[in-house]
């Protein structure tokens, strides 16, 4: 027997197909996983055209039944597909989680890939066998072949430095003529121009010892981005929304969260929540919390899902040492490792700034000098590799209650790509969790240029 008879093309599993089509549409993630999947990917062209459709509904809105159907009939492929009801009948297939469905998109891809993979085979087996054909020729043509078989859908053609450079420029006039600066604020000017603000596609990590204040840090910067006119998403794996909606309200108010907790509010102080709620209500959704128990597979998918419905300015993940994985390690260090090189990979999709909030370690208590170094980082080393910006917080009264900087907090600068490393120093009025800038001309420059 020839070995093209012997290659047979490989089958993609029906009910694979089903469960990706099934969760795509119930967990509303084909926009999320449009560049990841394509149409041919799937045995069943019924699929393929589902598949598209699910996509053209997600880049419109909310993908559901009745959008899948209307983007079908548009492309007029309703009929070819089975109708409403088939597409109906593909939801008990569909995952019931995220992670679930992560685990689907990476069997069938790689059913998908080897199905491509013995088609090309069975190309190259067949032309091979012509004695036309010279070995010149077939050596290149062959692995173009099978290069096409295993490529990613997402693979990009590398790009000429002509074009980066005129990339640069369109951007440099697009922020000249609007008189901007590019990027997102901290919410702290001295902050602002000690790291340039919050700048796309940027990993920012904010370290502190547990109570430092870093959670207040990254929620401010969320809340000033919002009232900026921007959109952030707030993922809170350690406190639920209440509470972070809660210390918001009183940092708006400056009433004591104590004060709200034992109900022990004044007259005047119940007036400033009132007005605080309205002007926090008035974001609405440019300021949106997710604090259910979330794999980084599940910040990834639903991050993207909701930037495909309105872009997102800023994500704040709260702390990456409660941020999960689906594949299971270990190693404390690759697993911290591998979270931050997601988010970094995250916030390039998105191009966005991705604030990612990270505990330090115990041994930071064992110096005098208890301000943190690159050195705390769990698993530092892959961490500080992921991170363009490293902040860490250091507030004297955490350590003394008595201390002559009491309702100081210092903002170091550890690490910067594109500036200088150095220290800010804001006004944190614990009690409200609030921050706030202590003057324009706190920063002070003490490091080195960054690397």
């Amino acid at each position: 027997m020839s070995v093209a008879a012997d290659l047979q093309p490989v089958r993609q599993d029906e009910t694979l197909e089903r469960q990706v089509l099934g969760g795509a549409i119930a967990l509303d993630l084909a926009g999320a996983y449009s560049e990841r999947l394509r149409p041919e990917d799937f045995a069943d062209p019924r699929h393929g055209a589902i598949w598209s459709a699910a996509v053209s509904a997600s880049s419109a809105g909310r993908v559901s039944i009745p959008a899948v159907v209307s983007a079908l009939r548009a492309s007029r492929r309703i009929n070819a597909v089975g109708g409403q009801g088939y597409v109906s009948s593909l939801l008990p297939y569909a995952a019931t989680c995220a992670e679930d469905f992560e685990s689907a998109v990476r069997e069938f891809a790689g059913g998908a890939m080897a199905r491509r993979l013995r088609v090309a085979a069975l190309r190259v087996a067949s032309r091979s066998a012509d004695d036309g054909v010279s070995a010149d020729e077939l050596g290149p043509w062959a692995l173009a072949e099978i290069g096409a078989a295993t490529s990613r859908a997402d693979s990009a053609d590398a790009v000429g430095i002509d074009r980066v450079i005129d990339e640069h420029w369109t951007e440099h006039e697009r922020v000249r003529r609007l008189g901007t600066v590019q990027g997102v604020t901290t919410g702290l000017a001295s902050l602002d121009g000690a790291i340039s603000r919050l700048r796309p596609a940027q990993l920012v990590l904010v370290a502190a010892r547990p109570g430092g204040a870093k959670t207040s840090l990254a929620v401010h910067a969320a809340h000033a981005v919002a009232a900026g006119g921007g959109r952030a998403l707030v993922w809170s794996l350690e406190m639920p929304r209440r509470d972070l909606g809660r210390r918001l309200l009183c940092s708006e108010a400056r009433v004591s969260i104590t004060a709200t907790i034992n109900n022990s509010v004044t007259e005047d102080e119940s007036r400033r929540l009132v007005a605080a709620s309205q002007r926090l209500g008035a974001l609405r959704s440019r300021l949106a919390f997710f604090d259910d128990e979330a794999t980084f597979e599940d910040i990834e998918a639903g991050t993207l899902r909701e930037h495909q419905r309105d872009p997102v300015s800023l994500v704040v993940i709260d702390h990456l040492q409660h941020v999960s994985w689906s594949r299971h390690t270990r190693d404390e260090r690759q697993h911290l490792g591998r979270v931050a090189k997601g988010a970094k990979k995250l916030a390039k999709k998105i191009d966005a700034p991705v604030l990612l909030l990270s505990q330090l370690a115990r041994k930071v208590e064992e110096r005098d000098n208890k301000r943190p170094m690159l050195s705390d980082l769990f698993g530092s080393g892959e961490i500080e590799a992921a991170a363009d910006v490293v902040l860490g917080i250091y507030r004297d009264e955490y350590y003394d209650p008595h201390s002559a900087d009491r309702g100081i907090a210092e903002v170091l600068v550890l690490k910067q790509r594109d500036g200088p490393t150095g220290a800010v120093r804001a006004r944190f009025e614990r009690e409200f969790t609030r921050f706030c800038d202590l003057d324009a001309d706190e920063w002070t420059n003490e490091g080195s240029e960054g690397a």
